[in-house]
């Protein structure tokens, strides 16, 4: 437990306040993404630590559901209040309201599990995508012409509480057929090849990891990291029907925020590892964007889950953009049938 409270308070500056009341505050925030309040990947990821420093070491965290309740102030620490639902024999859940002001800001249920076996074990492959070192990469990012192609398809670096590195790049289909069926090299042009308008799907892969050694720490530190990781690329996902390719300046967005957001955890891992994101948005309506994503080992072991809906707001500018859309399920997606090459494989 000594060195989980040492990691939280170095890697995500939560420690307690009020031992005897299970009160754990935040003492820094992360200056990154828009201007309405706390980046929620921040939220979910500091959250989750109070809840764990009121846990034994040997329950893991196998999933959380927090919902968003009003924007957070980057410059005043967080309180969180955490309630001890349950304490099992191989199960723990808590509570945690997080508090500014004395107003609950936001609030997490999260489950707890002490590690076990299981004598069955299934999952969906991961879709068929070049390493993030394979050269076809490298080969694939050289050939691109365009240069908003080449800033969208470069590898990104991003410093998480502006203390430790990540990098992540766009993950590329090992079929040539399937690439544009995300975000595509097509994206600045206004109609495809047959003369058709070019609609962005609503559908991303990612290779990302932490860019330095933590082999030294905790599995519960690779959880909480990917819980800020968790509220990347969501916003983005969403908007690519509206934002690009035919729709580019025909559509504006005036507002996102998130509503709520869950994770699941289902094997151990580690993000200085590279690990694949899947992302998809199944449904937007009532100004509620909808999205699922799922997260990969190398080796293509699913190792966890999301979904998060957000308020998704827009105006239409052009009277010639396309609102309404019906997409087939991303083609990367459709083959659900056995994957043989995996009989003997454990997950």
């Amino acid at each position: 437990m000594e060195q989980l409270k040492k990691e939280i308070k170095t890697y995500l500056h939560v420690e307690e306040y009020d031992k005897e009341n299970d009160i754990y505050i935040g003492t820094k925030s992360w200056d990154y993404g828009g201007p309405r309040g706390m980046f929620g990947g921040q939220v979910a990821a500091q959250t989750m630590a109070a809840a764990m420093l009121s846990v034994e070491p040997e329950y893991h965290i196998h999933s959380m559901h927090l919902h968003f309740l009003l924007g957070g102030k980057r410059e005043e620490p967080i309180y969180f209040h955490v309630e001890r639902t349950r304490d099992g024999r191989s199960f723990a859940s808590r509570t945690v309201n997080a508090k500014q002001d004395g107003k609950i800001i936001y609030t997490m249920i999260c489950s707890f599990q002490k590690p076990e076996d299981s004598p069955t074990t299934h999952q969906y492959s991961m879709p068929q995508v070049y390493g993030p070192e394979d050269k076809q990469t490298y080969e694939f990012f050289s050939s691109l012409k365009n240069e908003k192609d080449k800033r969208h398809f470069k590898t990104n670096y991003k410093e998480i509480f502006g203390e430790h590195k990540f990098v992540s790049k766009v993950a590329i289909p090992v079929d040539e057929k399937l690439r544009d069926s995300f975000k595509s090299i097509n994206l600045v042009q206004k109609n495809g090849n047959s003369g058709t308008p070019n609609i962005v799907p609503p559908y991303i892969l990612y290779w990302f990891k932490m860019d330095e050694d933590l082999s030294n720490t905790t599995q519960q530190l690779s959880f909480l990291f990917l819980g800020i990781f968790s509220d990347f690329w969501l916003d983005d996902t969403n908007a690519f029907p509206y934002m690009n390719g035919y729709n580019e300046d025909k559509i504006e967005i005036t507002m996102t925020v998130s509503l709520d957001h869950s994770l699941w955890f289902h094997r151990p891992f580690r993000v200085d590892d590279w690990i694949l994101f899947e992302l998809d948005s199944p449904r937007l309506a009532s100004g509620r964007g909808f999205l699922s994503g799922r997260y990969y080992s190398k080796d293509g072991t699913l190792l966890a889950s999301m979904t998060q809906e957000n308020l998704f707001r827009t105006r239409v500018l052009a009277d010639d953009a396309i609102t309404k859309f019906k997409f087939i399920k991303p083609p990367i997606q459709n083959d659900r049938s056995l994957d043989k090459t995996n009989l003997k494989s454990k997950f």
